[in-house]
């Protein structure tokens, strides 16, 4: 899942987030935040193995080049990843979304041609050979004007967007989001 943030971060498209509570765990950190921004309740019952594992860890900040000015937020953060029971497919888990509209502005569930095609893009500059198969739209449930929730199908290129080398910067998966998402794609060419 990809959530679109505006506020803290400019435009860039990244995963749920948020803070560690004081004596709580990351996974029990990071399935509250998936809670409070999209209304999905996962439990580790809910989970393969009932496990809910870190993926990477990755350090932040922002803006995100020194050319863009001196960084004024600084976090670190973590990825989690659980592979969640049959029963819980995207499909199930969409019917159940409740985007909070104070957090996020979009939701999409993404499949793997997506990923392999913002995985493919360079960090800088132009894009390195995105995948011929990625398709042009994706389907998303985007927080309307009257802050109700509606389905509309973007444009994957949106996703497929690169760090300009100068100038203002656009709208784009983050460089943090980009390494989590190819090193799932590492992890799940593993597991098969």
């Amino acid at each position: 899942m990809v959530l679109e943030r505006f506020q803290e971060f400019g435009c860039h498209q990244v995963h749920k987030g948020g803070h560690v509570e004081v004596n709580e765990t990351l996974w029990e950190a990071g399935l509250r935040e998936l809670k409070e921004e999209t209304g999905l309740h996962i439990t580790p019952d809910d989970c393969v193995g009932k496990t809910v594992n870190t993926l990477v860890l990755w350090e932040s900040v922002f803006p995100p080049m020194l050319c863009r000015g001196l960084p004024h937020r600084h976090h670190a953060v973590v990825y989690m990843h659980a592979k969640l029971n049959q029963a819980h497919t995207a499909e199930a888990m969409q019917s159940r979304l409740a985007l909070d509209s104070t957090e996020v502005g979009a939701s999409a569930w993404l499949d793997r041609t997506i990923i392999e095609g913002i995985v493919a893009c360079n960090e800088v500059g132009e894009q390195s050979g995105t995948p011929t198969d990625t398709p042009e739209q994706f389907r998303a449930t985007v927080i309307n004007e009257d802050n109700d929730p509606e389905v509309q199908f973007l444009s994957t290129s949106n996703l497929l967007t690169v760090v300009p080398e100068g100038g203002k910067d656009i709208e784009r998966v983050s460089t943090g989001t980009k390494f989590a998402l190819s090193e799932w794609l590492r992890l799940s060419v593993q597991r098969c």
